[in-house]
């Protein structure tokens, strides 16, 4: 079964907690890197 948006942001957001120590509610979809 496919996984829905929401648990795909939630796992990038877990990711992107554990490398580059960013607070995992500050991961949303309308953000970027630059």
């Amino acid at each position: 079964m496919a996984a829905t948006q929401e648990e795909i942001v939630t796992g990038l957001a877990e990711i992107v907690n554990e490398i580059a120590g960013i607070p995992v509610e500050d991961v949303q979809l309308d953000k970027s890197f630059t």
